[in-house]
């Protein structure tokens, strides 16, 4: 089956078992849209979770009051690629509120690799 065709009366699944771990390459151009829904799925971060973060609709104004982690001004020598772990998370997302912010160009190659790295199997990432 073509996966770019969508059939409405019976929709493909996702079958973790299927894809992770078994060496296939993400690329939002040739995988079927299921694939990158589970991505899609598998990073969002839970609505009950989103109350440790700024609400979208936030002012400026109210913003600037919040206060927020600082910016990183360290170089960052490892790969992006190294961050990711097969490992379950070890902490909660109340230690990003203490963790120094990368680069934007780092965060940007982190975001790049994402994709690949859930793939291949990564459950957490570990700030290096």
């Amino acid at each position: 089956m073509d996966n770019n065709i969508i059939n409405f009366d019976e929709p493909s699944t996702f079958h973790r078992e299927e894809w992770i771990g078994q060496n296939k390459v993400y690329s939002c151009k040739d995988l079927a849209y299921f694939v990158i829904d589970a991505c899609t799925m598998a990073l969002a971060i839970p609505s009950h979770k989103m109350t440790k973060f700024p609400a979208q609709n936030i002012s400026v104004a109210d913003l600037l009051k919040k206060s927020l982690p600082p910016w990183s001004s360290a170089l960052i020598t490892s790969k992006p690629s190294t961050w990711f772990s097969k490992e379950k998370p070890h902490s909660n997302l109340g230690c990003l509120a203490d963790r120094p912010i990368p680069s934007d160009d780092f965060l940007n190659k982190l975001n790049d690799d994402t994709g690949q790295a859930w793939l291949d199997g990564a459950q957490s990432i570990i700030d290096q």
